[in-house]
């Protein structure tokens, strides 16, 4: 789990609370983002431009994934 914090830390507009709030929100690192836009924006701290942001890094360029469990926590 601290692990998986710190991991998130690392992106731009992610910082400590932001990155316990999706580690509490989703239990795991959403590597291709395993979430839509919309729910990344449900987690305290993530706007529009961080969520838009956050899902270009990671690969899911507008691409919808219907589960948030299609990948193994890490």
């Amino acid at each position: 789990a601290e692990f998986a914090k710190y991991f998130l830390q690392g992106f731009p507009g992610v910082g400590p609370e932001t990155s316990e709030a999706i580690y509490q929100k989703f239990g795991k690192i959403p590597m291709a983002w395993t979430c839509t836009e919309a729910e990344l924006r449900e987690v305290y701290g993530i706007g529009p431009v961080t969520s838009k942001h956050l899902m270009g890094m990671l690969g899911n360029r507008g691409r919808e994934v219907e589960s948030v469990n299609a990948f193994p926590r890490i």
